[in-house]
């Protein structure tokens, strides 16, 4: 008698839990998780930072690089590149 009810229990837990895994996320959840979200800083507050050694950008190329970076690295890199779901950028 213990063998069955072992066996209908196991089958039962086994079934509860592959329903639990087997549940979709939210779709649009996972599209704003992999597209990033809006920026908590204005991007037009960022200036150029002239690095000695490093190659000088024109204002219109920092603009350029900017608009970009705000697109899309922030959501992961962060808007101040210290890292939200993905690396920091800075050495620090």
């Amino acid at each position: 008698m213990t063998k069955p009810l072992t066996t209908v229990l196991s089958v039962l837990a086994l079934t509860v839990t592959a329903a639990a895994f087997a549940q979709t996320s939210n779709p649009e959840q996972a599209a704003a998780a992999y597209q990033g979200e809006a920026s908590a800083i204005d991007p037009s507050l960022a200036r150029v930072v002239h690095t000695p050694g490093a190659p000088d950008l024109s204002e219109a190329d920092f603009d350029k690089a900017k608009e970009i970076y705000f697109q899309r690295c922030a959501g992961c890199h962060g808007v101040l590149r210290k890292g939200a779901t993905g690396k920091a950028l800075t050495p620090d």
